[in-house]
């Protein structure tokens, strides 16, 4: 790896009997190095960190939730949440600038 560039070159094989790939064509490779398995994400837009703590708010018997969570991981728009969150809380992703906890609330899609 260039550490100026943060480039690499590399060759590679590829089966294009379907002939989609062209020569002077743009590639876009994602390399793995570590996996989690059963990973709790989350939008990155459904955090709210502060000086000292980082939090999410989840309905709890239809009324919102404050919960005090760890964070690990990001991408462009998610987060991976270590601790303080499990696999079935629900989450709110849209309008935590509005929501207050204790306040009712109802789950609705996102095609909704």
């Amino acid at each position: 790896m260039d550490p100026n560039t943060r480039t690499v070159t590399l060759r590679a094989e590829i089966d294009n009997s379907e002939r989609l790939l062209i020569p002077g064509g743009f590639a876009s490779v994602e390399l793995v190095l570590n996996a989690f398995e059963n990973a709790i994400l989350i939008p990155a837009a459904s955090v709210l960190p502060s000086l000292t703590e980082t939090a999410v708010f989840v309905v709890n018997d239809g009324r919102v939730e404050r919960r005090v969570v760890r964070t690990g991981m990001r991408t462009n728009d998610e987060i991976h949440i270590t601790d303080g969150l499990n696999p079935d809380d629900e989450v709110i992703t849209a309008g935590i600038q509005r929501v207050r906890p204790g306040q009712p609330v109802r789950a609705v899609s996102k095609d909704s």
